[in-house]
């Protein structure tokens, strides 16, 4: 996975979790009586699905539902960009408009540096807590083993608490209720109705949910919002319960949370009894306690409001996957853009590090896009001409893209650079009157495309018969026939980057360009906004 993905993956999580708040909270206003047990699965069902929609939105390719609020470029700039032979750019992010860059190499290191700092905080906190929880089980007495549940007694504890490891269920109750029989049920019967729900296990979840998305406030209200509908659900079920009564039940609590508030556990692994976080939440247990019968969803209802809530997940976490784009082109990507161009081509193209490097000089850097749609929209005026030509002479349409490297398609007049070529193939004087083009103060045949491209083509004929290879050709149409023959004399190569590694080229990384813009015009979509 990389770092785009990376960032629009943990995006797509946290706006998951936002959707997923908002829509359990709309559940709760909708159905204010209703019943805190049916609520509470509404919880786990949502929860379920956020790992699920969460992993569907990284799976999937990355939308283009809107302009991506962060890309990751190649280079900041198509000119400054560094030649394959240095060390190569780590790329940079850029962010709305461009106006905000950043190293994504920094990048990386930073969120790579920020999930380890996570994990350890998120290790430690959980050692720690399994640490007092061991300690406090050694110093407690077992009163009833059932199955895998253990029922524990503790003289130093104030408020009873239930946990959960793999393996087996824990319920830990401070000694003084043994001063209450009836208490006792009471708080054992709630204890573990925490391990019926299964809220000891979705503990960890929501522990660790908590972790991953530290800065999302909305997690948190989640969290918070879960254990409190988690006792509401509990006292709900025991007081429904035949021969519970409500007002004992409530005399229990109050007896419980009088017993040195202080010494409350605070351990991330447990659930207890009375939570002290908020006053006003054993007030609201009681108060709930007293009003009459809970409304209850009906089945398809329940399964109906969970289907729709999950899909709407999805579709958000789905949409904020383009977040962050990488718009480097990795050797996969250019490797099968390679294989739809050479399927049916005389022309091979080769991936490989040079045009890697050249394809993401174009497609990889702000301004090389821009280029390329520029030039391929100028290309669209010419192609039926161009490849008409070219077919006349035997030479592949693929070469097509020859001016797109030369020229952008532009037919640019002598004026522009110092060699005085001219023309959408950017044809020297001498080369031009070598294939009988006139070059004078009064005509210049190179400025007439299509004369420009009959002699190009004759050319690129003239060199493939010469060299027996199109990407030989190639290199003579840039540097000369007889250069490029005295570079395979001193060589003793006729493989072209084998020739081109050795130094012998005519403008720096010519044949890797043609390359990059031949798999370029072949998939237009590689440089699209």
């Amino acid at each position: 996975m990389n770092l785009a993905s990376a960032l629009s993956a943990y995006t797509a999580l946290n706006v998951a979790v936002v959707v997923a708040v908002l829509g359990l909270l709309a559940v709760e206003s909708l159905r204010r009586h209703a019943s805190a047990l049916k609520l509470l699965g509404f919880h786990y069902w949502i929860a379920g699905g956020l790992a699920v929609t969460a992993l569907v939105a990284a799976v999937l390719p990355a939308p283009q539902l809107f302009e991506p609020s962060a890309s990751i470029w190649s280079a900041q700039e198509f000119a400054g960009f560094s030649p394959p032979a240095l060390e190569p750019v780590s790329g940079y992010m850029s962010f709305g408009a461009g106006a905000t860059n950043l190293d994504a190499g920094s990048v990386s290191r930073a969120w790579i540096a920020t999930v380890l700092m996570l994990l350890a905080a998120g290790s430690f906190r959980l050692s720690r807590d399994a640490l007092a929880l061991r300690r406090i089980r050694r110093q407690s007495h077992c009163i009833r083993r059932h199955g895998r549940v253990r029922i524990w007694l503790n003289d130093t504890v104030r408020t009873p608490f239930s946990y959960w490891i793999p393996g087996s269920a824990h319920v830990v109750l401070p000694s003084y209720l043994l001063e209450r029989g009836d208490h006792l049920r009471m708080v054992l019967a709630h204890e573990l109705q925490h391990h019926r729900q299964r809220d000891t296990v979705w503990l960890y979840f929501f522990r660790a949910l908590g972790w991953l998305c530290a800065l999302n406030p909305f997690a948190h209200l989640w969290k918070r919002r879960l254990g409190r509908m988690q006792e509401f659900a509990c006292d709900e079920a025991l007081i429904t319960r035949r021969g519970w009564s409500a007002d004992v039940y409530a005399r229990c609590l109050l007896d419980v949370a009088a017993r040195e508030r202080e010494a409350a556990p605070g351990f991330r692994l447990s659930t207890p009894l009375i939570r002290f976080g908020d006053p006003l939440v054993l007030t609201r247990r009681i108060e709930m306690m007293m009003q009459p019968k809970r409304l209850t969803f009906i089945k398809p209802l329940q399964m109906s409001i969970v289907a729709a809530l999950l899909a709407l997940m999805t579709l958000a976490a789905y949409a904020a996957g383009g977040w962050v784009q990488d718009r480097r082109v990795t050797r996969e990507q250019a490797e099968a853009m390679a294989e739809r161009v050479s399927a049916n081509s005389g022309f091979t193209v080769v991936v490989n590090d040079e045009v890697l490097h050249e394809l993401n000089r174009y497609a990889g850097t702000p301004e090389g896009r821009e280029f390329m749609r520029a030039s391929l929209q100028r290309f669209e005026g010419y192609r039926s001409e161009v490849v008409a030509s070219l077919a006349k002479h035997g030479v592949p349409a693929e070469l097509a893209a020859v001016p797109l490297v030369e020229s952008g398609y532009q037919n640019l007049d002598a004026s522009h650079n110092r060699l005085s070529s001219a023309g959408i193939w950017q044809f020297i004087p001498n080369t031009a009157l070598a294939f009988g083009l006139r070059v004078d103060g009064q005509v210049d045949d190179r400025l007439d495309a299509e004369r420009l491209t009959d002699a190009a083509g004759r050319m690129l004929r003239a060199d493939h018969l010469r060299f027996t290879d199109w990407q030989l050709a190639l290199m003579a149409f840039n540097m000369g026939a007889h250069g490029l023959q005295k570079a395979i004399d001193t060589t003793g190569s006729r493989d072209p980057w084998t020739l081109i590694r050795a130094g012998h080229e005519g403008d720096r990384g010519y044949l890797a360009r043609v390359h990059a813009a031949v798999l370029i015009a072949a998939n237009p979509g590689s440089v699209a906004p």
